[in-house]
């Protein structure tokens, strides 16, 4: 049995220290365009994508916390409806991030964030490395390799940073081989069960996705394994199921008023007719890979490449017959294969009808029909090959001492060429009229209002700047990600039914009475709020003169400007009033402040 060799406790300590040094360095490197001016984030591009979503999840969890506040429920968001259960209850990747954005700026909290994560990652894939038998050398080479891999920086790159947190799936399957292979205590269970708790509550099909690669291994070990393994493996899937049992059973309650699990086909779908009319399995189908995706780019738009040296090491291993390699090309296949979906296609858009094992998970395992991801598997298959290369590299090595550095650099030596995404972009964030939020209390009615351009989701970073609530919310921009009961408020509502309809282009005027303007003022709103950067922008002129000239007709001129940026006091009026703001398409002369 080929084991970690045995060190002392100083030895070990030192070992680690330098994998930390090495692994944040590289971290450090692919982020290396955000540190010069420390005013960027780090994205991929200029459009927002779920970055505002991110970070305002880890900044209102932090707040929500400071506050005295519910982590659980956004009650700042959708203002006054609230939205629950928050991320449904996939939070503590934000648990983790939240005191980064207690202590310092949004942005500087961001990347540092995206820093921890990569790092934390690299460090799990070293321990799990280590526990499959390779030195500290190809442990270090495996992590780097995973921090600098496409799909690490595909996540990254979108702003969804919870699929980047990968430490807890790599050490709690450390700890199912540790058990598997006869050398768990109870104490490894514990600490396996509390990982791979800790892997659902970050993100669920994680904990999911940990569960087919526990049972790959199982099903390699079955014959070794005892009645006393096989038991303490019970006991450590047991352990998250208890720890997530009441989030399960209370999403599993509503799950059909979730985000985005009632949503229609939309049009630039292309496999509606495989996807049987259903979003879901439509967006998998274009979602999925070819056969051939690690070795050649199937999409200029998203291409996941591996790295060659990788590749070879990892082919050359099971060529090898290294010890365990049929445990991780298991492993590696299992990934490579659901990463395909549910149907077999080639390269381009169009899938053909060769079912393959993805469409049994999708149609027969409870809730699967709600992960839309299938490229997501990458990081399983990834995990297969980069232990076999690391113990590859380890059999060469009994060359020289200058082999683990040749090998490094032929990991490595394509990534600039393979990798479109490093180093990670960074972007300055959308503009902001700071002076415009100073001072003001109470929730802000934000405009546009549920308008179905995602550029709304501006209002979430803006939140985490203002601290304030708002009426808008993340992902309000599609009308199944509304909580209940917010579409029923605002059609309660005649002055928020017109800003709908004013951002939607419907409006046809709004006989005003005073209770209206008392109904948003019991709401809590105090201020309403025109700020041109949260607007999509071919619209940005017209919206800001239209709801300027919407809120100027109701409450006067406002009490704050910035550029085209103002704040209205929500005041009572005394009288009904007859209100109608066409749809203008040239800009107003600027509010100006009395």
């Amino acid at each position: 049995m080929n084991t970690p060799p045995t060190q002392t406790g100083m030895a070990r300590i030192k070992e680690w220290a330098i994998t930390l040094v090495v692994l944040t360095a590289t971290a450090v490197l692919i982020t290396v365009k955000v540190w010069p001016e420390g005013t960027k984030h780090i994205i991929g591009d200029a459009a927002p994508m779920d970055l505002p979503g991110t970070a305002w999840l880890y900044w209102w969890v932090g707040h929500a916390l400071s506050h005295g506040l519910n982590p659980f429920e956004g009650s700042w968001n959708f203002h006054p409806v609230g939205v629950a259960p928050l991320a449904q209850y996939n939070l503590l990747d934000a648990l983790v991030a939240s005191p980064l954005f207690l202590w310092f700026s949004p942005v500087l909290a961001y990347n540092l964030t995206v820093v921890f994560f990569l790092v934390a990652s690299g460090c799990g894939l070293a321990l799990l490395c280590r526990t499959a038998g390779t030195s500290h050398s190809s442990a270090r080479i495996a992590g780097i390799a995973l921090m600098t891999s496409s799909f690490l920086a595909y996540e990254i790159s979108d702003g969804r940073l919870a699929q980047a947190l990968l430490a807890f799936w790599f050490v709690s399957l450390a700890g199912v081989f540790e058990i598997l292979k006869g050398r768990g205590t109870w104490v490894t269970v514990l600490w396996t069960g509390l990982t791979a708790a800790a892997t659902s509550l970050t993100y669920w099909y994680y904990g999911l996705f940990l569960g087919f690669a526990g049972l790959v291994l199982l099903a390699v070990h079955a014959r070794e394994v005892s009645r006393s393994q096989v038991i303490k493996l019970c006991t450590a899937a047991a352990i998250p199921l208890v720890v997530c049992a009441p989030f399960i059973l209370e999403l599993a309650g509503r799950f059909d008023h979730l985000p985005g699990v009632n949503r229609s086909p939309e049009t630039w779908m292309k496999n509606v007719k495989q996807g049987r009319g259903e979003f879901g399995l439509a967006n998998v189908i274009h979602l999925s890979h070819w056969p051939l995706w690690p070795l050649w780019k199937e999409d200029p738009l998203r291409p996941k490449l591996v790295s060659i040296g990788v590749l070879v090491f990892a082919a050359w291993a099971c060529k090898s017959r290294v010890t365990h390699f049929k445990t991780w090309l298991g492993l590696a296949f299992t990934g490579w294969v659901l990463t395909l979906g549910p149907y077999l296609r080639f390269q381009g858009e169009e899938a053909t009808f060769i079912p393959l094992p993805y469409l049994l998970l999708y149609d027969w395992i409870p809730y699967f029909d709600r992960f839309w991801w299938p490229q997501r598997l990458e990081f399983v298959f990834l995990t297969g090959i980069l232990i076999l290369a690391g113990l590859q590299i380890d059999a060469l090595s009994k060359r020289g001492r200058w082999v683990p550095f040749a090998a490094l650099a032929f990991v490595l030596i394509d990534i600039p060429l393979r990798n479109e995404y490093l180093p990670l972009n960074a972007e300055a964030p959308l503009d902001s009229h700071d002076r415009v939020y100073q001072g003001l209390d109470g929730a802000l009615l934000t405009t546009p209002v549920t308008s179905g351009h995602d550029s709304s989701r501006h209002l979430l970073w803006l939140q985490t700047l203002h601290e304030r609530p708002i009426l808008a919310g993340d992902g309000d921009h599609i009308p199944s990600h509304w909580p209940v009961g917010y579409q029923a408020y605002i059609e309660s509502r005649p002055i928020l039914t017109a800003l709908q309809e004013l951002s939607l282009g419907t409006f046809t005027g709004l006989q005003v009475q005073p209770e209206h303007v008392t109904q948003l003022l019991n709401d809590g709103y105090e201020y309403a709020i025109v700020d041109p950067s949260a607007y999509v922008l071919e619209l940005r002129l017209q919206w800001a003169s239209t709801f300027s000239e919407f809120f100027n007709s109701l409450w006067g001129e406002p009490v704050r400007v910035s550029d085209r940026a103002a704040a209205w006091r929500i005041r009572p009026i005394e009288e009904s009033r007859w209100l109608y703001v066409p749809f203008n398409y040239t800009p107003r002369t600027r509010p100006r402040v009395k």
